[in-house]
């Protein structure tokens, strides 16, 4: 699962979209793809869903390239701390962090 880091800060720019690291004082312009796939990353969503959302926008893809897009595009936004990996642990530990406030 993946979501968006939520210190990321956002402008759309035509069908791009902006986005500023504060914590790196970075810019990062997404093309058409990126920003589909960000918008998409509002929500916590496992790289299928976000692969098969991608077919059902852009009918000339199949869904094996758009699952290999996906994983190359997600490797990438980890790696600049632009989304995080959720995993079913930390769901966990979340959860009662909030039910311990």
């Amino acid at each position: 699962m993946f979501r968006r880091n939520p210190i990321i800060e956002t402008a759309p720019l035509d069908e791009e979209i902006v986005l500023f690291h504060p914590a790196t004082n970075r810019f990062i312009v997404l093309n058409g793809t990126g920003a589909f796939l960000w918008g998409l990353l509002s929500d916590e969503s496992p790289a299928s869903a976000l692969a098969q959302a991608m077919c059902d926008q852009f009918a000339e893809i199949e869904y094996a390239d758009a699952l290999q897009d996906v994983e190359q595009m997600l490797g990438e936004m980890v790696s600049q701390e632009l989304v995080v990996a959720v995993s079913e642990t930390q769901k966990t530990q979340d959860r009662r962090s909030e039910n311990d406030r």
